[in-house]
């Protein structure tokens, strides 16, 4: 095997860490989002109309404008998702966008030297430093994915916070 050769093992190793196919890009969160949001305006225009007033409509109306901030928040929380999901999914891009990079780097400055010693030892370096630009581009990655991931891990547990506050109906 070439060095050439391990090259392109290592690459393919990495790049199907990335899968294959288009990632989520979380729009389907951001519809929910939107719908979300049109139910809290439902919620909100539900309220109490002139001439209903007392206790009742004093109840109601506590309750109402709760359910209507529990979807804007919903509609929120979802919209945040989404901006996770499409970060995600733009990560995982680049990252084999970069990796395509590296890949045509070390083949092009391969095919171009020469079949001598001097040739021989500039492969090995264009080599060398072409794995070393796919750990930097793994590890680049790496640390993005699990920034978005915290940060998602965080929005569920607002998910989790919400739901258990949630306004109860007597």
């Amino acid at each position: 095997m070439g060095l050439v050769d391990a090259f392109d093992a290592t690459w393919s190793a990495a790049v199907a860490t990335f899968g294959e196919g288009a990632p989520r890009d979380g729009l389907e969160f951001e519809d929910s989002s939107r719908r979300l949001g049109e139910m809290g305006e439902v919620v909100s225009a539900a309220g109490p109309r002139d001439g209903w007033t007392g206790p009742g409509a004093d109840g109601y109306t506590i309750l109402n404008d709760a359910q209507a901030k529990v979807f804007d928040h919903l509609s929120s929380l979802d919209r945040r998702l989404a901006d996770e999901i499409a970060r995600s999914a733009a990560v995982v891009v680049e990252g084999r966008r970069d990796l395509d990079a590296v890949r045509a780097s070390v083949h092009a400055v391969a095919s171009a030297l020469p079949s001598t010693a001097r040739g021989d030892q500039l492969l090995m370096h264009t080599v060398r430093r072409g794995f070393d630009d796919i750990g930097r581009v793994i590890r680049r990655v790496h640390d993005e994915a699990s920034a978005i991931a915290r940060r998602i891990v965080d929005l569920g547990e607002e998910y989790r916070a919400l739901s258990a506050s949630s306004p109860a109906v007597p």
